[in-house]
């Protein structure tokens, strides 16, 4: 099972998101939307969440996202 996480630098439940992924040795990606407002707009519609970190597992059905993320100059790895 992997996940990923769209998080804001600074964010405190993003850090306790992370920690709790990592303590539980969960494979993961993470992604700072910082500077990529539309796109993280875009992504609390599509999940319905309005608030970070967004927590999604991902599978076949929901990697929406990869090619926007990999075209944009996103901080990977918070």
């Amino acid at each position: 099972m992997k996940f990923r996480l769209y998080t804001k630098n600074g964010c405190p439940y993003c850090q306790a998101a992370i920690s709790l992924l990592a303590e539980n040795q969960k494979e993961f990606e993470c992604y700072a939307l910082d500077k990529q407002p539309k796109l993280l707009t875009e992504i609390k519609n599509t999940y319905q969440w309005q608030t970070v970190p967004i927590v999604v597992e991902i599978t076949e059905g929901n990697k929406k996202y990869d090619m926007e993320i990999k075209n944009l100059s996103v901080d990977k790895g918070c």
